[in-house]
């Protein structure tokens, strides 16, 4: 069934110098002195009653540390924008805030953000009960010595009849890797009647199900900038972290001394989200041309986001998902969903409960971002990458096997951060044909392992530096334990053959040579044992494992039929000194 596409409701890209437009803009009013009833008065800051200007095609969101309205020494000087119009999410069916912005500079003591705040009636009518979404930077966040987080908040009907609601329920604040607010980046809220979602540059940062503002509240999209008491402590969602008030950040007590800072936004947008929302039954949902949030609820689904970027929620059942054209946002919520990835864009998938499957076709880049979640989850290519494909530090999460297809050939290089501390992760190559190769570099990883398997063709694994497994399969492989204690697995006398032998080209100490699952013995029924025999000559007898040196390499050999010469073979790059410690036999 497919839905209609996004609308555009409201857009302003301040592209006119001076002051904005005041059709579409205006401010809180006020009315009174500097106290909690006046709205235009936050914190410790009075915003200015004038709109702020456009400059260079940037609103220019401004606070002075001088007061020029009261001149008391005593207050900010701040400014805010608030949009004439309002929406909800109930007459829309959903809706998109968004805004490209950033603060400059690192002084504490100030909050700048983007808020949609339910809409009421001109003072001194009671603004209550109370609804909002927020993004806010805590600027004493900015310092060199914190870490950079942005905070997402939400009050559902705060101040309502109902206790649970009579204070904000959440401030989640959430850290950003790599994420520094004082350059651009998009911030995004979509409100659907039943979740909120934050993101920035299209990376999911919060999504909230349980308190979500009323669908039938009208919102504001506000933009401000403004100082706050220097007593205030952190922020309710980051209690460990810094004071959210500066003692260096008071007002000026003259004109002279004022000090100017700036919150840029060279951009805002208000769309109405073509929403489909599933049932309990197993449905197929198909989203349109342009971006659309489509949720199965329950049973098992197929879903499909269509052209745009969409966001796609699977609900409880079994489902398979693909988020189409367009830069996609995807959750797998329970069960074991399949995730199909073949078109162009940018895909951000988190595949929640459940043994899920990342599928790719095509159009997979370094740029998707895949977390498995919870429960034991695959990612299946079936996409040539023999030139090339580097895994950012993040493009799998809490995935725990990568499933080669055959037809193709894997030159995989794996940053590191795409295994977890003390987790491995599996990239089984075993289906790879003998015109196939995989070429894996894990040399980057550093607290994560390896479980490598190679196919028939000449493989060429290279693990990380905790301890590996590394199965070269048939064909002549490359092997490549890095540092730690690894282990070069032989399932078979084929796999290293003396005309084809495999080659481990960094052997260590404490390396090992796993032959368990080869029968030393062809001519005897059952799994036998190898017998070591150091380097000397093979006596007739079926089963014997020899090491010798030829100068300049180290040659292991078995002879499994007792004819006196070699069946099996492994060649050690350099001068090894192997007993039969570094043997699984």
């Amino acid at each position: 069934m497919a839905v209609s596409g996004t609308q555009v409701l409201f857009k302003d890209n301040f592209k006119t110098d001076g002051k904005l437009n005041a059709t579409n803009w205006g401010y809180n009013q006020a009315y009174y002195g500097n106290d909690a009833g006046n709205p235009a008065y936050l914190g410790k800051t009075l915003m200015r009653q004038e709109l702020p200007s456009a400059q260079g095609g940037v609103a220019r969101i401004k606070l002075d540390t001088w007061n020029f309205d009261w001149k008391d020494g005593n207050s900010f000087y701040g400014s805010e924008a608030i949009t004439k119009g309002a929406w909800d999410a109930k007459s829309t069916g959903g809706l998109a805030f968004e805004a490209r912005m950033r603060f400059e500079g690192t002084q504490g003591g100030m909050i700048a953000g983007m808020f949609f705040y339910q809409q009421f009636p001109p003072p001194p009518s009671p603004r209550v009960p109370h609804n909002e979404l927020d993004w806010e930077i805590l600027t004493s966040q900015l310092r060199p010595s914190s870490t950079n987080k942005i905070s997402t908040n939400v009050f559902p009907h705060q101040g309502s009849s109902s206790s649970e609601h009579d204070f904000p329920i959440s401030y989640p604040v959430s850290q950003i890797p790599g994420f520094s607010p004082n350059d651009y980046h998009t911030y995004r809220v979509e409100w659907l009647p039943n979740k909120v979602t934050w993101l920035i540059d299209n990376k999911v940062i919060r999504v909230e199900k349980v308190n979500v503002p009323q669908a039938d509240v009208k919102m504001q999209l506000h933009l401000n900038l403004w100082g706050v008491p220097t007593n205030w402590g952190p922020s309710p969602g980051d209690p460990g972290g810094p004071n959210i008030g500066d003692p260096t950040f008071v007002p000026a007590t003259s004109a002279g001394a004022n000090k100017s800072y700036y919150f840029d936004v060279d951009s805002v947008t208000v769309e109405k989200i073509s929403t489909r929302l599933g049932t309990s039954a197993a449905e197929a949902l198909v989203g349109g041309m342009l971006h659309d949030a489509i949720e199965g609820g329950g049973g098992n689904d197929t879903l499909d986001g269509g052209a745009g970027d969409d966001a796609i929620s699977g609900g409880s059942g079994h489902d398979v998902m693909a988020g189409g054209e367009g830069n996609d946002t995807i959750y797998g919520d329970g069960g074991n969903d399949t995730f199909l990835i073949d078109e162009a864009g940018r895909e951000t998938i988190y595949g929640g409960k459940g043994e899920d499957v990342f599928s790719v076709a095509s159009g997979f880049t370094a740029a998707d971002r895949l977390d498995g979640g919870a429960g034991s989850d695959t990612l299946v290519l079936a996409q040539d990458m023999a030139d090339g494909f580097r895994f950012d530090a993040h493009t799998i999460t809490g995935i725990e096997t990568v499933e080669l297809k055959s037809g193709f050939s894997y030159k995989l290089i794996m940053d590191d951060g795409n295994v977890a501390a003390g987790s491995t992760l599996t990239v089984d190559g075993h289906l790879l044909g003998s015109a196939d190769f995989l070429k894996f570099d894990g040399s980057a990883e550093l607290d994560g392992r390896f479980d490598l398997i190679g196919g028939a063709g000449d493989d060429v694994l290279r693990g990380g530096a905790q301890s590996d497994r590394l199965t070269g399969g048939l064909g002549q492989d490359d092997l490549f334990g890095g540092l730690g204690n690894d282990r070069f697995v032989f399932g078979d006398a084929a796999e290293s053959t003396v005309a084809a032998a495999d080659w481990i080209r960094d052997w260590n100490a404490g390396d090992r040579i796993d032959l368990s699952a080869i029968d030393a013995d062809s001519g005897v029924a059952g799994e036998q044992a190898f017998i070591y025999i150091s380097a000397a000559a093979f006596s007739g007898t079926a089963g014997e494992l020899q090491v010798t040196n030829n100068g300049t390499d180290t040659v292991v050999r078995a002879d499994l039929d007792g004819n006196g010469s070699a069946d099996f073979a492994v060649k050690l790059t350099g001068m090894h000194a192997l007993g039969k410690g570094s043997f699984v036999l």
